[in-house]
């Protein structure tokens, strides 16, 4: 492959850095989303300096059940910088996903050099070309929507930041692997180590290198053109590396004990047909960007639908076609298809985390090597000998980087606010009860409560076991700001009495109670709850002062379940 001069190089890779931050510049006015973001920025104090203590803090803690302590740290750094503004933390991820589209233009060129010096058949049209199709292929990734919610969710930095020092892995394994330098090999260590502590997902680069090791490195026994490396050596090089996923996939299981939903809440068989599903989804959101949602509820009754089994069959035969190649000594295609499942095989549901049956989010990694093999086919097609090839490949081009840049501009919009969100997830899922809710939450902030409650209510209508009771505490809070006691009484005395819990302490609820019976003039009543949320929790200051003001009442009444 002829590689262009550094100078050229250069001007690619900052070419490649300016439209992929510009299309997202507009995210730089975005607000802070409650979904979370609060979580992870304005509830941690661990991130308020950089303190020792606090790196300890980040180094050990399982919050938001992951372990990804260079996360913790990028967002440390970001507030010592820029406080609280949102725009701070949207550039840092900006620049970051900037940045690896520039990494992933090197990758590419790397691996097109590796790939021509295996096919010695290669149409010189190719050969000569082969840089324009890596810039093609970081080009569409910087540019693609499906990449959207990684990179304007401020609460997905670990998306941006774990590709970032997996890129930086996977070319210096490359080098490591034309060098042998003990230097290049450390160093490949290093930053698959930040990878995994960005992010639990980057746990799959030990068998990815293996897999490169396939094609196009040829150092393993199946496509060696001479000496091949035993497998014991090749296994034996990745064990540092094998040793840090395991310690991830520890801590991340631990971490996420509370929220795996078991077996008998979502059975084995729906969670391998999703999957293969899920399999079929990435792949045509990649080829057709259209229709994302930052939600893609479970559904189900997935059973039930007919084309759920075409899709795991077309995912299927995707695998066995996969597999027929490499008998045939056709490696690309294995180490291709192998490569998009074993980056997805942590988030593809067997082990199933969350209410999402995908997210657009775990394509962030897995889809590259779609990246370099549609730009591949275009850059063969532009400089075809065929003038007919050429004018069609330019068109398809232009065509595709079009849409990728007006539908990402628009996808991108959807993260502006709360509101903007979950309207287009309601839009998007209109019976999903957390979309409903948080759709309510949202107008229910701009002081729309009537809205508000309208959304609650048909949150309720399709809500679960599991979020029943949150949606009716919602709902009480706006019927609070209609003056509609009663049903704000009823449900709290509900709360109370069956002592469910919600994330609401419940000295809250019935200093509330407490408070309606005294305007009620129940007040005998009205005691009883005040001294309930007083016991609950003394330091409630509003409680104190309610229960001075009542009339020396008795006897209480009590709120424990008959």
């Amino acid at each position: 492959m002829l590689i262009p001069s550094w100078r050229i190089l250069s001007l690619i890779s900052g070419c490649l850095f300016l439209i992929s931050l510009g299309i997202y510049t507009p995210s730089l006015e975005y607000d802070f989303l409650s979904w979370d973001t609060y979580d992870y920025l304005q509830n941690t104090p661990m991130i308020r300096a950089l303190t020792w203590q606090n790196l300890a803090a980040m180094l050990t803690s399982l919050s938001m059940f992951n372990w990804h302590p260079v996360t913790w740290f990028s967002y440390a750094i970001d507030y010592a910088i820029y406080g609280l503004n949102p725009w701070g933390f949207h550039l840092s991820n900006l620049l970051l996903h900037s940045a690896n589209s520039v990494l992933f233009f090197f990758l590419c060129l790397r691996l097109l050099n590796l790939h021509l010096r295996a096919q010695k058949n290669s149409s010189p049209e190719f050969v000569k070309h082969a840089w324009l199709s890596a810039a093609l292929a970081a080009l569409w990734f910087g540019i693609h929507p499906q990449h959207v919610e990684s990179v304007v969710w401020i609460a997905e930095r670990k998306d941006v930041l774990f590709l970032f020092f997996s890129l930086l892995s996977l070319i210096a394994y490359l080098r490591y692997c034309e060098t042998r330098s003990p230097r290049t090999h450390i160093w490949t260590f290093l930053c698959c180590l930040l990878a995994v502590m960005s992010k639990p997902m980057a746990v799959s680069l030990p068998l990815i290198f293996l897999l490169l090791d396939i094609y196009p490195l040829q150092r393993s026994f199946l496509n060696a053109p001479s000496s091949p490396e035993s497998i014991r050596k090749l296994l034996l090089e990745k064990l540092p590396f094998a040793l840090c996923s395991v310690l991830s996939m520890v801590l991340t299981l631990i971490a996420q004990r509370q929220v795996i939903s078991t077996f008998e809440y979502i059975p084995l068989e729906f969670r391998v047909l999703n999957a293969l599903n899920s399999l079929l989804l990435y792949l045509s959101k990649f080829l057709i960007p259209f229709n994302f949602s930052p939600l893609y509820p479970l559904d189900l009754q997935l059973a039930e639908n007919p084309m759920a089994f075409v899709a795991a069959l077309a995912g299927i035969m995707l695998t066995l076609w996969a597999f027929y190649a490499a008998y045939k000594r056709r490696f690309v295609g294995l180490v291709l298809w192998l490569f998009y499942v074993i980056t997805l095989l942590p988030v593809l549901g067997l082990l199933q985390v969350g209410i999402q049956a995908a997210a657009d989010r775990y394509a962030y990694l897995p889809t590259l090597p779609f990246y370099l093999l549609l730009a591949t086919l275009s850059g063969i097609g532009i400089f075809h000998h065929h003038k007919m090839y050429r004018i069609l490949s330019s068109l398809g081009v232009l065509l595709f980087s079009a849409t990728l840049v007006l539908v990402t501009l628009k996808q991108s919009e959807t993260w502006r606010n709360d509101y903007q969100l979950w309207a287009h997830v309601v839009k998007f899922s209109p019976n999903h009860d957390l979309a409903q809710l948080n759709l309510g939450k949202a107008h229910y902030q701009r002081g729309n409560f009537a809205t508000a409650r309208e959304h609650y209510q048909i949150a309720l209508a399709h809500s679960s076991p599991r979020s029943r009771d949150l949606i009716k505490y919602y709902l009480a809070q706006t019927a609070l700001k209609q003056n509609d006691l009663q049903t704000v009484l009823d449900i709290y005395l509900n709360l109370t009495q069956y002592r469910i819990q919600i994330g609401v302490p419940h000295s809250e609820l019935f200093y509330w109670i407490g408070k309606i019976y005294a305007q009620q003039g129940n007040l005998l009543e009205a005691r009883a709850a005040i001294e309930q949320a007083v016991a609950l929790d003394p330091k409630l200051e509003a409680a104190q002062d309610l229960l001075r003001q009542l009339p020396p009442l008795m006897p209480a009444v009590s709120f424990s379940k008959q």
